[in-house]
């Protein structure tokens, strides 16, 4: 974190900073929850920029969202925790968009949906971290793509493999999510 920057660059300083965060009105009842990120940057004259990512935090006054009944799917119709991808070479580089979602005992979890059931979606899926470790091909790349928790899809994940060789190619790329409690 910070001390590696300070470390490095003496520009750098740890403070603290206290944040009130104020809602005006009513926030509906229970649940929800309040993520706050912080990027600080230095700029020495035009061209020397150090950018500070700061953790997510997360905060809320509403009990524990159990994530035993969540898990997260490559269908939306059911449970699917693996998949595989049968393209067509054309000598090129091809793409391929997929989706992953966000399931409740066994069903779909529609953050879209504006009710309590939706809310829950909504915040489970806020409170989920995302990892990918690539692929064990160099032909094979890949990038994940976030929705918003207001969307049925936790992610697009965008497959692309270069067919330039017009061999075949054979890859395994491997993601992790990690299901959070506040």
């Amino acid at each position: 974190g910070m001390e590696a920057l300070e470390a490095k660059d003496s520009r750098w300083e740890c403070l603290k900073l206290p944040l009130d965060i104020t809602v005006d009105g009513d926030v509906g009842g229970c649940p929800w929850l309040v993520s706050i990120r912080a990027t600080s940057q230095v700029v020495v004259g035009s061209v020397d920029k150090d950018i500070y990512y700061g953790p997510n935090a997360t905060v809320s006054v509403c009990p524990t969202v159990s994530v035993t009944p969540y898990d997260v799917s490559w269908d939306e119709n059911y449970i699917n925790k693996t998949k595989t991808l049968s393209l067509q070479s054309t000598g090129g580089v091809i793409e391929k968009t997929l989706s992953t979602y966000l399931m409740k005992d066994g069903k779909l979890c529609d953050g879209s949906q504006m009710n309590e059931e939706g809310a829950y979606c909504r915040w489970v899926a806020q409170m989920i971290t995302f990892s990918s470790s690539g692929c064990d091909n160099a032909n094979v790349t890949v990038a994940p793509n976030r929705h918003p928790i207001t969307d049925k899809q936790l992610h697009d994940i965008v497959v692309r493999v270069d067919t330039s060789s017009r061999q075949p190619i054979d890859s395994t790329c491997r993601f992790q999510y990690t299901l959070n409690e506040l």
